[in-house]
């Protein structure tokens, strides 16, 4: 997996191959404010790692305009209305995953533990 560490490399047209993206809040447990996303180019995975701040929140409300306007961090699973599912992964993390890529993995997601989720959560996107 390629890891870029600065959310301005981003592309516009790599929004629709953003398999899922992880939040942790402000106090969870691990990297504080820090948001990754997966996206999957062609056969390779990219992974964007940035803090949640705000030279940054900006940038990322361009790609995921609707968490902008989330009130909460749910500490429950649930389907959100946009097309996405939220997974919480413990302790102040959060999963957000495309409901096609949950439903597809729907199973072996809810088979495992938050901790299991929270790191090995690109595990059941290899194929």
């Amino acid at each position: 997996m390629k890891v870029i560490n600065n959310i301005k490399d981003f592309k516009e047209e790599q929004k629709d191959n953003i398999l899922l993206f992880t939040y942790a809040e402000n106090g969870a447990m691990g990297w504080t404010n820090r948001i990754n996303i997966l996206t999957k180019d062609c056969e390779e995975l990219l992974c964007y790692k940035f803090d949640f701040e705000e030279d940054t929140k900006e940038e990322f409300y361009k790609i995921i305009p609707w968490f902008k306007d989330l009130q909460y961090y749910s500490k429950s699973n649930e389907s959100l209305n946009n097309g996405w599912q939220h997974i919480y992964t413990g302790h102040g993390n959060h999963l957000y995953l495309k409901a096609e890529i949950f439903n597809k993995h729907k199973s072996e997601i809810l088979s495992k533990t938050q901790r299991d989720l929270y790191v090995n959560l690109h595990d059941f996107l290899k194929d």
